[in-house]
């Protein structure tokens, strides 16, 4: 077999020397080398659970190579809440960049809006009251909406009493007692309310009172828009278009893949490394018998790795228009058309690579 091979490049080297004259007049050979490319969307946006329940979202670009965008959803301690997909696990539907994919609902943050809802209705009603007084008849309802105010307050204090001794012998979660101290501090705050329309009815109220509930209104708001603000960022916004697909892998909620164009990877080997230049051309025949797609290279990587016995760099190019039988994943037979030479040069190369 030794001395099949020394033959070989005996008569390789003859044949060459033969040629020799008339290769350096033949010239504009393009010198293609093939290999096998992976393809990758040219981005996608990962949604995957943590083992804390919180959410995280990527943003993978392969046409870079980078992670453009990481964000955290998460829910405080002893929060409930409920995520909402959006389409409800329609996979394959294509959506837009931008569009909501999914709402995370937090129980603790619903429950804190509708409280400061409650209140800024009640101060805005209280200071109407201020500005412009009561009327005999009006006082009497102050009266009356003072006592109930008080019945309630009374029955809230007992629920609340009976679910502190129940949240502190664990049998109740910490979000079932916040709702109930929540109605308690409500009815506290009703009660102080109408204690005050009421003395207001009576007495009249001083300019400096208005002020006071002035600002208790401004602060009121500025907390319900701190509120607004924290539950619109428990929306997630698609980062990509293209596809939707739920539970891609067990920790993935789901993926969006942006397949406008797709990114080829490929290894080129070290010894090809100076022929491939950034006018490369790759061209893709799948399926079989089909027209050639044709991409470019974006990407042609510095760091020298080892596989299979050779070493290696790997490349990167973009394909544009692909047909409909291809999907990422897919590894498929390329050609990388690197220059043209002259038939000289290209036989020179081809022995090279073939005593590789």
């Amino acid at each position: 077999m030794h001395v099949r091979m020394k033959l070989k490049v005996l008569f390789s080297f003859i044949g060459f020397i033969v040629l020799m004259p008339l290769a350096w007049k033949i010239d504009d050979i393009p010198y293609t080398i093939e290999v096998t490319a992976k393809i990758y969307p040219s981005g996608k946006w990962v949604i995957v659970k943590d083992t804390d329940g919180s959410l995280v979202s990527t943003l993978y670009n392969y046409r870079n190579g980078i992670i453009n965008d990481v964000k955290s959803y998460k829910l405080d301690n002893g929060d409930v809440a409920e995520m909402e997909l959006i389409p409800k696990k329609a996979a394959g539907v294509h959506i837009s960049k931008g569009d909501t994919v999914a709402i995370l609902r937090s129980a603790v943050i619903d429950e804190r809006i509708a409280v400061v809802r409650s209140q800024l209705e009640e101060l805005k009603a209280y200071l109407k009251v201020d500005a412009t007084g009561m009327k005999a008849s009006e006082i009497a309802l102050a009266k009356e909406q003072l006592t109930y105010a008080q019945q309630q307050l009374a029955f809230e204090t007992e629920n609340y009493n009976r679910a502190l001794l129940l949240y502190q012998e664990k049998v109740i979660a910490p979000a079932e007692f916040n709702q109930v101290k929540t109605a308690f501090d409500l009815a506290n705050t009703q009660v102080k309310i109408a204690h005050k329309t009421l003395e207001t009815a009576r007495t009249g109220v001083k300019p400096e009172q208005i002020k006071y509930t002035e600002a208790r209104i401004e602060t009121a708001k500025k907390e319900l828009h701190t509120l607004l603000k924290k539950k619109s960022s428990l929306t997630l916004l698609a980062g990509v278009s293209g596809k939707i697909n739920f539970n891609v892998t067990p920790d993935e909620v789901l993926t969006v893949e942006d397949t406008s164009a797709y990114i080829l990877q490929f290894p080129v080997r070290l010894a090809d490394r100076n022929y491939i230049t950034s006018l490369a051309k790759i061209s893709v025949e799948y399926p079989l018998g089909a027209a050639p797609m044709t991409g470019t290279l974006i990407d042609l990587s510095d760091k020298v790795e080892y596989m299979g016995g050779e070493q290696l760099v790997f490349a990167k190019a973009i394909l544009p228009n692909k047909a409909e039988d291809i999907s990422t994943g897919m590894f498929l037979r390329c050609q990388v058309e690197c220059d043209r030479v002259n038939l000289a040069e290209y036989i020179v190369r081809v022995l090279r690579h073939s005593m590789k």
